[in-house]
């Protein structure tokens, strides 16, 4: 375990584990082929964290940060969250960003009475279980998959695209996001030619995008992380694959530019969020995010990063940090997102923020609409 700690009080840092702060529990990949999405998560963690405290703290106490890896493995997450509950004793988790391990804590938090907010995963299982589908302890800040589903599939049909192939990584992040495009393009009369899978850190993709290319769609829907996501596109480049590219996931970042530079032109993203978002609340974040961790941050630095403010609004509602305080106040948060929009939860406790779709152009992230999120 890593405790993260910033804070200082009359010029003497406060120490971690001291009587006068609060703890906050977070789960996320720090390590193997989701490495980068979980570290980006945890930046947004820290700098809200540092910020917060720089400030004052919440009701006057200082955010005392302890994180766990999850590693993107369903049983790592459960016995990380396991930790930070038992030893740690932390009264909230924040994460996770793999679905998989989402659904796999949500029991245990139900179990152990412990709230989780997760500002990453988009299954829609997460939706459907939580709330009033039977998990009362579970908060999403972000949207779901139906959601960006919506979004995208009709912007696709839009665009008079009539037909596509899917590709999309062998987990809950992918077959639900995957699932959700495949219904909502063709119930707009679209056609999906096929549905395509593929392990995380997968190195070789030059089959399924041979086969994809010889069923000749207009254009072609990518499900994946970043790692992912720049292997594949260099590899559907060098086959000469001319389609248009729509995806879902990190792949519209200012480090997926750096390593692809112009193979990355052209193709379309949707996230909850893109750096290049032109009002004075993301500027001032961005730059922030930006000189703490030398790059801009992706959707889940800026869902990691609001998702610390939500709690604290929670905390601040009265002045209560147990598990069940944090639970109750959270489902009465009204919290202003940088985005313009607000996090508040409904009766399943899912937020609905605003749904971007951008391109990249010129090297770099054009913002092409903004959407709600229901």
């Amino acid at each position: 375990m890593v405790t993260f700690f910033l804070g200082v009080i009359v010029g003497i840092p406060v120490p971690a584990d001291s009587a006068d702060t609060i703890k906050i529990g977070a789960v996320a990949p720090y390590t193997g082929s989701n490495a980068y999405t979980g570290t980006m998560l945890l930046n947004g963690y820290k700098l809200a964290v540092e910020e917060i405290n720089k400030a004052g703290g919440v009701i006057g106490r200082q955010l005392d940060l302890h994180y766990e890896d999850g590693k993107c493995i369903p049983i790592e997450g459960v016995n990380a969250a396991r930790k930070l509950i038992t030893v740690d004793k932390v009264p909230v988790i924040l994460g996770e960003s793999c679905s998989s391990v989402t659904l796999a804590l949500m029991p245990v938090c139900k179990e152990e009475g412990v709230p989780l907010v997760n500002a990453s995963s988009s299954n829609p299982k997460i939706t459907e279980q939580s709330g009033i589908g039977g998990n009362e302890w579970v908060f999403r800040t972000c949207p779901d998959d139906s959601s960006y589903a919506k979004v995208m599939g009709k912007f696709m049909l839009d665009q008079r695209v009539k037909t596509v192939c899917i590709y999309g990584t062998d987990d809950d992040f992918g077959r639900g996001a995957s699932k959700e495009v495949k219904d909502v393009f063709e119930g707009g009369g679209g056609k999906v030619f096929s549905v395509n899978f593929f392990s995380r850190g997968q190195p070789d993709h030059s089959m399924a995008l041979t086969k994809m290319k010889g069923e000749n769609p207009e254009a072609l829907f990518f499900v994946c992380t970043m790692d992912d996501g720049v292997t594949i596109i260099k590899q559907l480049r060098e086959l000469g694959i001319k389609q248009t590219i729509y995806s879902r996931g990190p792949l519209l970042s200012e480090s997926v530019f750096k390593l692809l530079g112009k193979l990355i032109e052209g193709v379309y993203g949707t996230d909850a969020y893109f750096y290049t978002l032109d009002n004075p609340a993301n500027i001032k974040f961005r730059e922030a995010f930006k000189k703490k961790f030398g790059e801009y941050p992706t959707y889940v630095g800026f869902t990691g990063y609001e998702s610390v403010f939500v709690v604290k609004q929670a905390i601040e509602m009265t002045g209560k940090w147990d598990p069940v305080s944090i639970r109750d106040s959270l489902k009465k948060v009204i919290y202003k997102s940088i985005t313009g929009g607000q996090i508040r939860f409904d009766d399943h406790n899912q937020a609905h923020n605003k749904i971007y779709i951008a391109r990249a152009q010129g090297g770099q992230v054009v913002i092409v609409g903004s959407y709600d999120a229901r």
